[in-house]
């Protein structure tokens, strides 16, 4: 007796699937997991600029604010290398008791940081670690501010960028992050800088 349409699909259907369409299934799966997770990275990265944008911003309007309190920008005494991070001085500025007990501006605190991003160069490790409870809280512990990158941010007050074209004067001070590739263009005057900075 000859199979009816019904069993000859059930046995085509029990044969399963030859090497090459489970290869094809594979790579299939394999392309959209690549794009997938390179998308997802692209959403990642676009996500940090902006945080690292907005953390900026605020930094710079808490830096006026300070400058309209005390008419100086905060610094390190002495002279400082124009490749230095002068960014304890800012953090106490901002963050620290005011004077005359501590370096902080008569309106400190000028803004609000959460303690993940305070860090603390390590100088036995050769890298930047989350800060402590104590560390946050003792003055001369010197203090830095993490980007969504996890590098610190850098503050200058002698302006290393060249100027605008508007304005041949450097004035003022610079806050800003070394950006996705995590080196400071800024120094360099890199064309294609990826700094993120109050500029």
């Amino acid at each position: 007796m000859a199979p009816t349409t019904a069993e000859r699909r059930f046995q085509t259907f029990q044969a399963g699937f030859t090497l090459i369409e489970i290869l094809v299934v594979i790579s299939i799966i394999a392309l959209l997991s690549s794009l997938i997770l390179g998308g997802v990275q692209i959403v990642q990265r676009n996500a940090r600029i902006g945080a690292a944008k907005l953390e900026v911003m605020g930094l710079t309007l808490a830096l006026d604010n300070y400058v309209q309190d005390e008419a100086e920008y905060p610094a390190r005494a002495g002279d400082v290398a124009p490749e230095e991070n002068e960014l304890p001085a800012l953090y106490g500025a901002l963050f620290g008791e005011r004077k005359p007990a501590g370096p902080g501006g008569r309106s400190a605190p000028y803004t609000r940081a959460e303690r993940s991003s305070v860090a603390v160069y390590d100088e036995d490790r050769g890298e930047y670690r989350p800060a402590t409870r104590e560390e946050v809280r003792d003055r001369r512990v010197e203090k830095y501010l993490l980007d969504p990158f996890l590098n610190p941010y850098i503050y200058r007050v002698n302006k290393v960028r060249p100027p605008r074209p508007s304005s041949q004067i450097l004035d003022g001070a610079d806050i800003y992050s070394l950006g996705p590739n995590e080196a400071d263009d800024t120094l360099a005057c890199a064309p294609k800088s990826d700094d993120i900075g109050n500029w």
